[in-house]
């Protein structure tokens, strides 16, 4: 029991690890792109860098080409549906496309799906490399604490 408590301890760190590398990096991408971003696009970052890091696990060594447009394919979907919640629902605005040529309800355009289908290359390589590593030894020795065994007095 305690060893599948421990995995699935180490899939929560893998997981909030790699959901905050997604993140940042995809808000880091839409500053360098836009100038600013916006919180939401955090949390659909990191669910992005799930889906792009899995699609790539499993299928890459297999077809490049169908990795890429599955990928391009599950971002788009991921961000028509945060932007019908986003933008068009709660009406925050976060972004538009309705200036753009084959964009569906200014929510998705085909430019940005082409744009991620090439992304997902590094997105996945980078996703495939922190995936497998020692997460648990790493975590022990930032935040974890050493249990150090005492001798008893004799």
């Amino acid at each position: 029991m305690k060893g599948k408590k421990e995995g699935m301890q180490l899939e929560l760190y893998r997981f909030t690890a790699l959901f905050a590398v997604g993140g940042i990096g995809y808000n880091g991408l839409e500053v360098l792109w836009r100038g600013y971003s916006h919180w939401s696009m955090t949390i659909l970052g990191g669910l992005c860098f799930h889906m792009i890091g899995r699609i790539y696990l499993r299928l890459f060594s297999r077809t490049k080409t169908g990795c890429c447009a599955l990928c391009a394919l599950a971002v788009t979907a991921a961000e028509f549906l945060t932007g019908c919640v986003v933008n068009r629902l709660c009406r925050m605005q976060v972004w538009d496309y309705s200036g753009l040529s084959g964009n569906l309800l200014g929510q998705v355009c085909i430019w940005y799906t082409l744009l991620w289908g090439l992304l997902s290359l590094p997105a996945g390589w980078l996703y495939a490399r922190l995936y497998r590593l020692p997460v648990m030894q790493a975590v022990r020795r930032i935040g974890g604490k050493k249990r150090i065994k005492r001798k008893s007095a004799s």
